[in-house]
């Protein structure tokens, strides 16, 4: 077993500097070791299981002395304990309820997105959501793809609740008939019945309806196409 001994790796396709970002790895996210190749190791990820390539001199045998970064970031293990932000360490999950919710919120409010990131410096949409469920204990898959099979459907937005994922596919013409097959491409979080929180451009809060996330003008960027509850 291995693990970061810095406080965010990439996790890449293949074993080279240019190569895409896949996600990154956490400080102390435990992972498995597949295979070596000169400076890179390519591992398996033993949160969400994703496999990727990554610098090995940014991991480290477990067991080894931990290598503690400056500055953590939120969703880090220290000592099989989550970080929440700092040095802020969770010895047990955070009760899920909507002033944590907004806590988390106020955090990660307007961190830049970045494609294949998860941490207080840039993440993807299904990054954050991953990063925020686990500091109350609940283990996401790491696409939104993959997070809407998990949990429990919720057949409509008026039945809802504050902390339900929403899901969504791509921007969307109003008079495109809706379909079932469509590609799940991006999730949020409701903050209420017609607030989503999300990462698009930036972590942001915006207005959502039965048909999607609207902007001010009238218009829409993305269509809903499900609803999930994780917690109970």
């Amino acid at each position: 077993m291995v693990s970061p001994c810095a406080a965010v790796v990439p996790l890449r396709e293949e074993p080279r500097e240019g190569a895409e970002q896949a996600t990154q790895l956490l400080f102390g996210e435990p992972c498995t070791l597949l295979d070596t190749q000169e400076r890179w190791v390519r591992v398996r990820s033993e949160w969400d299981c994703q496999e990727g390539w990554a610098d090995r001199k940014m991991m480290q045998l477990t067991g080894e002395s931990p290598r503690v970064p400056a500055k953590l970031t939120m969703g880090s293990m220290v000592d099989g304990q989550r970080v929440l932000t700092g040095d802020i360490r969770l010895t047990e999950p955070l009760p899920f309820t909507h002033d944590n919710l907004l806590r988390i919120y106020s955090i990660l409010a307007d961190t830049p997105y970045l494609w294949g990131g998860k941490s207080e410096w840039g993440m993807d949409c299904s990054g954050m959501t991953q990063v925020v469920f686990s500091l109350f204990g609940v283990q996401l898959l790491r696409n939104a793809s993959e997070q809407i099979t998990q949990g429990t459907p919720v057949p409509s937005l008026p039945e809802a609740q504050a902390g339900d994922l929403v899901f969504f596919d791509h921007a969307f013409d109003n008079r495109e008939p809706r379909t079932e097959n469509r590609k799940i491409s991006h999730v949020g979080i409701l903050l209420a019945k017609d607030e989503v929180w999300h990462c698009s451009g930036w972590v942001r809060r915006d207005v959502i309806d039965a048909q999607g996330i609207r902007t001010a003008d009238g218009s829409y960027t993305h269509h809903l196409a499900g609803i999930r509850r994780m917690m109970r």
